[in-house]
């Protein structure tokens, strides 16, 4: 169970704090804290359903496996995401992988527990349809990045889709009003289907027009709207 220190982040943004107390009472109740070094898996493509992730803290990245072709980053989520609802729904093998960009601590649902809430309350399933929705209209926002044409397009729509791709608890602010993103350059290549030296280029250019800051694995998006015209 998680002590309510832990799962702050949890009540307050992402998915769970959208939806009745009761249920998520019901869910914070019955989780259990889990810490992942950086660079550890959750789970992986074709591995057994296992309920409910959702981020306290740290990052995840969501691998998605094109068959076969390596695995690559598709989604980089922040707290107050949730994860694993198809397994939820199917009983089948996950159809992604989940791996810690970051020293993270997740809530983890396990199947049985989520299968002791629907029994108690009914509109349980109305709010992992919800879920649903938000995890599909996030890949679709990724998808309609990765449509972009220029590369220029393509990185700029990525990193809009990586600050507004969730609430506020999903991203941080810096002391200048812009929006702080950890992530490495070779994952941000990767989202953007782009070569590392090409996306160098790319964020050399945005970064001389002051769209962004640069710093060691991390991004602070200073200009969302103009990045926004960057697209083609």
């Amino acid at each position: 169970m998680t002590r309510p220190s832990e799962c702050d982040a949890l009540r307050v943004h992402g998915w769970l704090s959208e939806t009745a107390e009761t249920f998520r009472n019901a869910v914070l109740e019955r989780c259990v804290p889990r810490r992942f070094a950086r660079g550890e898996t959750l789970y992986r493509a074709g591995d057994e359903a296992g309920g409910l992730y959702g981020l306290v803290d740290g990052a995840f990245g969501v691998m998605v496996d094109p068959g076969a072709s390596a695995p690559f980053l598709g989604i980089l989520a922040r707290p107050g995401f949730w994860i694993g609802e198809a397994s939820v729904i199917t009983r089948g093998p996950r159809a992604i992988g989940i791996v810690a960009t970051r020293d993270s601590l997740v809530a983890h649902l396990p199947l049985r527990q989520w299968d002791a809430i629907v029994r108690a309350e009914p509109e349980a399933w109305r709010w992992l349809a919800y879920l649903t929705l938000r995890n599909e209209l996030l890949a679709l926002a990724v998808i309609d990045a990765l449509r972009q044409r220029g590369a220029e397009g393509r990185l700029a729509a990525i990193l809009a889709v990586l600050v507004m791709g969730a609430d506020a608890g999903e991203k941080s602010s810096n002391s200048k009003g812009g929006t702080v993103v950890e992530i490495s350059q070779d994952d941000l290549a990767s989202m953007a289907n782009l070569s590392r030296s090409t996306a160098g280029r790319v964020l050399d250019s945005f970064e001389a027009c002051s769209l962004i800051k640069r710093s060691y694995r991390t991004l602070n998006i200073l200009d969302l709207e103009g990045l926004k015209r960057r697209r083609t």
